[in-house]
């Protein structure tokens, strides 16, 4: 009975460490959108059409990336229309064989797609445009996971790189402007859409099967393989939450402007 519980909690690791940091923390994300629009209303939806320049595109090639890895035959796209009446600022269609393990798996990454184009898009600018910042976020990020913090001690320190972006020095102050609307117009469309959760929703099967599958083979290989695959994977769970807090720390900066947004317009009028 031990042995099972043990397999059990070992299974729900390999489950949970690939991908449930960027389904939590999207989630998070998404919430985040949702108030924002709550508090700023008419105003909100032309901030997001005005940053849906940058954000959109950005959304919408990370699906259509994800379609292409994964063989999925993309029938139509749009990267940005922003007179749409449904309100769909774009979209990529695709077909893919249902029968197959592989394209059918690929599904749940192509929900994903635009947290892993988003979130590579920002590491990128902060890259160009923030160096110092950047590397002492990750510096200090690191440092606190390996003397044993948990992730709210790395989510104060993302909280930091407001400031330091905004005081650091090292570029023009063009450069730096520029580099701030891109993080936040893309902060604003890396959101989990209801479509792209409904769309991931198909290959939850063969995920969960296919997690079995590799855990039973890891599991009669032996302890070693079994800690080796979970010390990998908390990596890159770790390293993941380090890249995606700088999201949550801005897109929480966005929810506060919204926010005091919101209690000026309720003091003083619409």
């Amino acid at each position: 009975m031990n042995d099972i519980l043990i397999f059990l909690k070992f299974y729900i690791q390999v489950l949970f460490y690939p991908i449930g940091v960027f389904i939590i923390f999207g989630l998070v994300v998404a919430l985040f959108e949702k108030a924002f629009h709550v508090f700023t209303g008419k105003t909100g939806r032309f901030l997001v059409i005005v940053t849906s320049v940058v954000g959109t595109p950005i959304h919408e090639l990370g699906h259509a990336l994800m379609c292409i890895l994964f063989g999925h035959k993309i029938t139509a796209m749009s990267l940005w229309q922003p007179k749409n009446k449904d309100g769909l600022l774009g979209y990529v269609e695709h077909t893919y064989n249902k029968r197959n393990p592989y394209q059918l798996l690929g599904n749940l990454f192509i929900g994903l797609g635009p947290i892993f184009s988003g979130l590579l898009v920002i590491f990128g600018v902060l890259s160009l445009c923030f160096p110092m910042t950047l590397n002492g976020y990750m510096t200090s990020s690191q440092l606190l996971l390996s003397e044993g913090d948990n992730l709210f001690h790395v989510f104060v320190e993302s909280l930091k790189l407001i400031p330091s972006v905004l005081s650091e020095g090292s570029i023009s102050i063009w450069l730096k402007a520029l580099g701030i609307i891109i993080i936040l117009s893309v902060c604003l469309h890396i959101n989990l859409s209801p479509m792209d959760i409904k769309g991931s929703m198909r290959s939850i099967p063969i995920y969960l099967a296919l997690c079995l599958i590799f855990s039973l083979v890891m599991w009669l290989l032996g302890e070693n393989f079994v800690s080796d695959v979970v010390f990998g994977l908390k990596v890159w769970s770790l390293s993941s939450a380090v890249l995606y807090m700088i999201v949550v720390a801005s897109s929480l900066s966005l929810l506060v402007l919204a926010f005091v947004f919101f209690i000026i317009r309720k003091i003083f009028g619409k």
